[in-house]
């Protein structure tokens, strides 16, 4: 069995090259259906709110979330803008919760900011686990205490967020990109027309 995973047009995800100083934005794109995901870490949140006053959390979505307590910056998503959305971020986060759904997601997201290079800090559930490589292209997180870890490694240390970064990108052209993964469907079809 051969397996094509979810996987991007490069020409269309160019390398972030501006990244922030201060403050370091940690950032999330999505549907507002999936801000549930964002519950069990939003104690996370606040405590890095509350620890570092060199980052921004910034959400791009259809609707504001309601955290409160933490602030935010809140941008309108609209078609078309998702690069200009992901280069304005320094960190993607990507938390699921452990449910079926979660489990069945392609993790599109994480391909999607490593895709600019930007390291990940995500959930490791379903694909999120064959995506990200753990210390490498980002971290995958399974308690408060390692999100907030995690998070705070990463928001002091810009080497470690351009090196995950990099690794990141190179990854996406590896495995999840169409230029690495047409080729490889074009020849599936080719011997299933065979048959």
């Amino acid at each position: 069995m051969e397996v094509i995973p979810s996987s991007v047009d490069l020409e269309n995800y160019p390398l972030k090259e501006n990244w922030s100083e201060n403050p370091v934005v940690l950032g999330w794109i999505g549907s507002p259906e999936n801000l549930i995901d964002f519950i069990p870490i939003l104690p996370v949140l606040r405590e890095l709110v509350r620890i570092a006053d060199e980052l921004c959390i910034k959400v791009v979505s259809t609707c504001p979330p309601k955290w409160n307590g933490i602030p935010f910056l809140f941008e309108q998503w609209k078609l078309g803008q998702d690069v200009t959305y992901l280069h304005s971020f320094d960190i993607g986060l990507m938390p699921l919760n452990d449910t079926e759904r979660s489990r069945g997601r392609c993790a599109f997201k994480a391909i999607q900011y490593m895709a600019v290079g930007l390291p990940v800090v995500a959930s490791p559930i379903g694909a999120a686990s064959e995506v990200i490589v753990h210390g490498e292209t980002g971290f995958l997180a399974t308690s408060i205490e390692e999100w907030v870890e995690y998070l705070s490694l990463l928001v002091k240390n810009k080497p470690l967020q351009t090196k995950m970064g990099k690794a990141g990108r190179a990854r996406v052209e590896r495995l999840y990109s169409i230029q690495a993964n047409a080729p490889k469907l074009a020849s599936l079809l080719r011997e299933v027309a065979l048959l």
